[in-house]
């Protein structure tokens, strides 16, 4: 046995790559991050919370992101959607006599599970695209794009059908009914066909980047419409709706402000054969209250 924390002399031994702290790692963190789902499941059975924070204001979430371990998040993301501060807080209003009822406490709840998803969702996919999940730790592409596709599904952001699948895939019978009934509650759901293209759905403004050298905003959103106006990389965009061209690919509704005055049109996100044009921003999490 090593002496990892001493009383009085603090930390002795931290993990590969953690900051220095000087009060002691907090369990439910330490597990989330090597992707130990049974202890994340101790840990949480026995009342840790799962909005703790690492030194580096990291929670469990976020840690289990890019652990790229699906099996911690969904645990995590369970125990979110249960145990908000909000909620708690809510409830001690209602106790004290406050007007707060049970159905916003839960609203209240889950905007703060969503939250926490979003920031996990947003850690992810800053994974993804450096390449760096975790200081001495090697993370496959294929766990951070299922942890990835489960984080977006379970925010109500576009996702990836087939991560997604792969990542309920290697979660046991219980905890995957679990994630979907999250699944089914989130107000993104399926779009259905609609002329060709399938209907647009409800999306809070996200923030964008293009990545690409220049992408076209036009009319409508198809490669055949008419352009109105370009954006070079690097820009900055707020996307208001998303659709799915079964041709062309991932769209996006913009609003941009032009020499000539407003213009609003549609800009192709991500391509089948070209990729990614434009991507949401690492900080996507902070555009929604």
């Amino acid at each position: 046995w090593v002496l990892l924390h001493h009383p009085d002399w603090g930390p002795l031994l931290k993990p590969l790559g953690a900051k220095l702290c000087k009060t002691p790692l907090p369990p439910l963190c330490l597990a989330a991050a090597e992707g130990d789902a049974a202890e994340v499941s101790r840990f949480l059975e026995s009342g840790m919370d799962p909005q703790t924070l690492d030194p580096e204001g990291r929670t469990p979430l976020v840690l289990a992101a890019l652990a790229g371990d699906v099996l911690c998040i969904a645990l995590l993301a369970c125990a979110q959607s249960g145990s908000s501060t909000v909620g708690s807080q809510a409830q001690q209003s209602s106790h004290n006599g406050g007007s707060t009822t049970s159905q916003e406490r839960s609203q209240a709840a889950g905007k703060v599970a969503r939250k926490h998803l979003r920031s996990a969702a947003a850690a992810v996919h800053r994974a993804r695209r450096e390449g760096a999940p975790l200081p001495g730790r090697t993370v496959s592409a294929e766990n951070l794009a299922a942890a990835e596709a489960m984080l977006f599904a379970l925010s109500g952001m576009i996702f990836d059908e087939a991560n997604l699948q792969a990542a309920l895939a290697r979660l046991p019978a219980d905890l995957q009914e679990q994630i979907q009934s999250m699944l089914e509650a989130q107000p993104l759901q399926e779009p259905q066909p609609q002329q060709g293209l399938e209907a647009p759905f409800a999306q809070e403004p996200i923030k964008y980047e293009v990545a690409y050298p220049s992408v076209w905003i036009r009319r409508s959103p198809s490669t055949q419409s008419e352009s109105l106006t370009k954006r070079l990389k690097g820009d900055h965009l707020a996307v208001l709706e998303l659709t799915r061209s079964e041709d062309d690919g991932l769209w996006g509704r913009v609003q941009v402000v032009t020499q000539e005055g407003k213009c609003e049109g549609w800009m192709l996100l991500r391509h089948p054969q070209l990729g990614e044009l434009l991507h949401p921003l690492c900080d996507f999490e902070t555009t929604v209250g």
